[in-house]
Order: C-alpha cells, then sequence, then structure tokens
C-alpha cells in the first residue's frame, strides 16, 4: 500500500471519532522548556491541513506536544519531505530536541525512538543536529523506520 493510502489518524470531529488522512508529529521537550509560540498561524497555513489538533504527553522529566493534522490534500511527491521537514522543524523552533511523526498506530512516548521497541509505527524524523529519516515517498510503498537507522543516528 502506498504511503498516501495507508497514513490515518483518528480525529475527533464532535460526532466521533473518523478516520481520515493524516498523522500525528510529536516534538519532545525537555520539562518546563515548553513555549510555543504562533502554533495557529502555522498551522493554518499549511496548505495540505484541513484541521489540527493540539495535545500532551507529559513524563516527570520531558513533555511531548502532539499535533494531529488532518489532510485535506496530499502534495505532490516532490513537495512532500519538504513540506514534512517543514512541520517538523517548526517543534525544533519551539525549543525540542527532535520531533517524529507517524499515523494512528505511532505512540508519543519517545522511547519508540530507542532500536527494539516498535521503531516501526514512526514515519519520520528530525533531529536538533537535523538530521531528517523518511524511507517512502508518497506514492512509494509505506515504510517505517527502522531500528538500524535509529541506532546510525544515535537517539539514545
Amino acid at each position: 500500500m502506498t504511503a498516501k493510502d495507508a497514513l490515518f489518524i483518528f480525529f475527533n470531529e464532535g460526532i466521533g471519532h473518523i478516520e481520515t488522512p493524516g498523522l500525528s508529529f510529536y516534538g519532545l521537550f525537555k520539562q518546563n522548556t515548553y513555549a510555543v509560540s504562533d502554533a495557529d498561524k502555522f498551522f493554518n497555513s499549511l496548505e495540505i491541513a484541513s484541521v489540527y489538533h493540539l495535545n500532551s504527553f507529559e513524563e516527570d522529566d520531558y513533555f511531548v506536544l502532539i499535533v494531529d493534522i488532518s489532510i485535506k490534500i496530499w502534495p505532490s511527491d516532490h513537495q512532500w519531505f519538504g513540506c514534512l521537514k517543514e512541520i517538523l522543524g517548526w517543534f525544533l523552533k519551539q525549543g525540542a530536541s527532535l520531533s517524529w511523526c507517524g499515523d494512528e498506530t505511532c505512540s508519543p512516548n519517545p522511547e519508540i525512538l530507542r532500536p527494539g521497541n516498535s521503531a516501526g509505527n514512526v514515519y519520520a524524523v528530525l533531529t536538533d543536529k537535523t538530521i531528517f529519516l523518511c524511507n517512502s515517498n508518497l506514492n512509494d510503498e509505506l515504510e517505517y523506520i527502522s531500528d538500524s537507522q535509529l541506532e546510525k543516528i544515535g537517539l539514545f
């Protein structure tokens, strides 16, 4: 199945959860360093997004900002990686140490990025060292980030 046919999230539209094309994006922050600015301006300016929701996941020593984006129109293959980098990069500009995204099966827990902990659910990663990983363009067969790729970038 191609990436654009497989990437979906469940979105709460007030009438219950509906399945919609989309991705969940995550930004990892050290605790008490989370200070997001211009979220509405940035996410409302994205041509691909029809709706987005902000949420969070918090533990004692870190904070994860979650942005679920319902895709209204997929960009072309040659625009897609740039679009991903722009969205993932927004988290880094807000002070995140890294950002990642995935479909409904992806987890907001950063442990998912530890090799051996189900990296198969992560679609793309961008680190503060500007390492970008994504294995499949929209019209390619969906391929998630592998454990060996996570080992090479050494997040843990």
